[in-house]
């Protein structure tokens, strides 16, 4: 193991084949054999050509008759691989915090600059606006028809990057909130109904839901969640045709699988990655006004919860939005109970509720 003949080891001291910090290890455990102890050590060696070797050694003390200390017997293993492999761990954890670190700092540096390169944004979109409801005023029938028509297109282009630029703010903010709490997605599904009511009864839309549990997350967020997945249900549905929403869950082993489904106009399955991507759009704003971000919220949020979101559709047989969320958590109740976790007593859960 060290390197030497039985001939140049007979007679050495154990710390002849110790450097200075394994004979200082080694003396203070060596010296509680005295009293009797047997002990389990780990010690380290310096092979004849220079190497360090890491050692367990299993040492049970020798007494002769007279109860006078002679020593001890000790059984040596080779662990040199084991301890390289630990100290690499120990680094690349210590590797893995610096980087941690780095990214908590850059992440706070990108939401501070979406902060203010919105805020500093907001300003001269403010000023155009102004500017252009004077003109409109102070020059009502004054003006030709083309040159109303430019005013009309800067103040669209304006409202239009107000929107670009709150949801690009929204979206830097999402997961700020640190604290999990337990949110009662039943409960949180008819609060996000109730905010879309004018919308859902101008559409004259029918959301209907079966037994959703409660879980943890962050009640911000899924609520954000829920609004676009309904409100993006509700837009893009087929002309003349009443909008039907359907919003189920399903527990696997390690998650909760929600689904959205709908009937509008589908998605072409070559599309499915991409309308994840902050800023891609399918269609033109004549035909759906938006930004283009709402699923990439909905992503953001999906993955803050340790799950993941996905689609199957067809071109003009409706959409099924399904994500995961992470169920490993404390605070989990399973669908047959109630906000409670008994099932028997408190809050009932609604199957088949309909909006």
């Amino acid at each position: 193991m060290f390197g030497y003949t039985v001939d140049e080891m007979m007679g050495k001291k154990i710390s002849y084949f110790m450097d200075e910090e394994g004979i200082k290890v080694a003396a203070a455990q060596l010296e509680n054999g005295k009293s009797g102890e047997s002990q389990i050590l780990d010690s380290r060696f310096i092979t004849k050509t220079g190497k360090v070797v890491w050692t367990r050694m299993s040492t049970n003390p020798i007494f002769d008759d007279a109860g006078i200390y002679k020593g001890a017997l000790a059984m040596v293993i080779d662990i040199t691989k084991r301890r390289h492999d630990e100290e690499l761990l120990r680094n690349s954890e210590a590797f893995l915090e610096i980087k941690n670190k780095e990214l908590e700092l850059k992440n706070q540096e990108l939401e501070q600059f979406a902060y203010v390169a919105s805020h500093d944004l907001q300003e001269p979109l403010r000023t155009t606006s102004s500017f252009v409801d004077l003109l409109q005023k102070q020059y009502s029938g004054k003006l030709d028809e083309k040159a109303n028509k430019y005013l009309t297109f800067i103040t669209q282009s304006s409202d239009r990057m107000k929107v670009l630029i709150k949801d690009l703010l929204d979206y830097s903010r999402i997961g700020r909130k640190k604290e999990l709490e337990q949110i009662d997605c039943n409960i949180m599904l008819s609060q996000v109904v109730e905010d879309l009511h004018k919308l859902i009864t101008d559409e004259n839309a029918v959301i209907t839901s079966g037994p959703l549990p409660v879980i943890q997350g962050y009640s911000t967020e899924i609520h954000q969640l829920f609004q676009n997945l309904l409100m993006n249900a509700i837009k893009f549905r087929k002309k003349d045709v009443t909008p039907r929403i359907e919003i189920s869950a399903i527990q696997n082993k390690v998650c909760w699988e929600f689904a959205v489904k709908d009937n509008g106009i589908g998605i072409d399955e070559k599309h499915n990655d991409r309308i994840f991507i902050i800023f891609q759009r399918l269609h033109n704003r004549t035909e759906y006004q938006g930004s283009g971000i709402g699923l990439s919220h909905c992503k953001k949020i999906v993955e803050l919860h340790g799950g993941k979101i996905w689609v199957k559709s067809t071109p003009g047989n409706g959409s099924t939005f399904k994500f995961s969320i992470s169920s490993k958590q404390e605070g989990h109740v399973p669908l047959n109970a109630d906000a409670n976790g008994s099932g028997k007593n408190g809050k009932a859960i609604k199957y088949n509720h309909v909006y």
